[in-house]
């Protein structure tokens, strides 16, 4: 009988204790990992005792146009600085050859026939020449 009173007070202090607790830590074996499942048993995310860290349904997520980043001093998750994922502009390269000459173009339509000319003048007349 002094069971009872005995697991129901160490029920109390855990969960006393528990109420307080703001974080959870979890220590892989050696060579183990913390592994998240879903529902289905389908891992979601993974950090071996190494530090890697996976999320293996992240290939099969909706392309997005935003990239992610890291602090590499604290592993923090961020947003990335454009300026960090672009580089800084590389010299100009050098002039490219001449290509060669494109072919001959097609001919264009002809135009119109312009407008008959006024008449000119007469002329002198000649002279009549020897007979």
């Amino acid at each position: 009988m002094r069971r009872k009173p005995l697991i129901i007070a160490m029920s109390a202090a855990l969960a006393s204790i528990a109420g307080f607790a703001s974080d959870v830590e979890v220590t892989p074996a050696p060579g183990g990992a913390f592994i998240i499942n879903d529902t289905g048993q389908i891992e979601r995310f993974k950090v071996l005792d190494s530090g890697q860290v996976y999320i293996p349904g992240m290939s099969s997520t909706t392309l997005n146009s935003s990239l992610l980043c890291f602090s590499s001093p604290t592993g923090q998750i961020t947003q990335c600085d454009p300026g960090a994922v672009e580089g800084a502009q590389g010299p100009v390269g050098d002039k490219g050859l001449t290509g060669d000459q494109g072919p001959v173009g097609p001919q264009g339509l002809q135009g119109d026939k312009g407008l008959t000319g006024d008449q000119g003048p007469v002329g002198l007349q000649g002279d009549k020449g020897l007979t």
